[in-house]
């Protein structure tokens, strides 16, 4: 499926996440770090999710991770998205340490726990997001 053709809804862009679209915008893969603990944390927010710290920043982040949990969304429940179901979406523990979600780009029932994956950046409706592709292709 053509990036520009799969749903859309747009995303809310404020003061704690408008540098991390900033990145993403410019194929860049970064997270927020506590600049106290040291911890990595997804979403952007203005304090630490693990102490509390307000000094938080944005580092360059490695973009593989792992599947943690998943879901085969075969009922879309926005219209946006019903031409792309069934998709799926999915919980990645970060090589860095953080926990994200995002669409995985992969056939209905290739994904597996713990599966290795990568970031894929892609374009939906002129906006730059962060999705997931798997990091070797599947075995047959």
């Amino acid at each position: 499926m053509p990036a520009e053709q799969i749903g859309f809804i747009p995303p809310r862009v404020d003061a704690d996440s408008e540098a991390w679209w900033a990145e993403v915008e410019a194929d860049r893969f970064a997270l927020p770090v506590c600049d106290d603990c040291g911890k990595r944390f997804f979403p952007p927010m203005p304090a630490c999710p693990y102490d509390g710290s307000r000094h938080v920043s944005l580092a360059p982040a490695r973009p593989d991770g792992v599947v943690y949990s998943w879901i085969v969304v075969n009922r879309a429940l926005h219209p946006s998205f019903a031409p792309d179901a069934p998709y799926t979406i999915v919980t990645v523990d970060l090589a860095d340490g953080a926990r994200m979600f995002g669409r995985l780009f992969i056939d209905e029932g290739a994904v597996t726990a713990g599966m290795a994956v990568k970031v894929h950046f892609y374009t939906a409706d002129g906006w730059r997001l962060v999705g997931f592709i798997p990091a070797a292709a599947p075995k047959s």
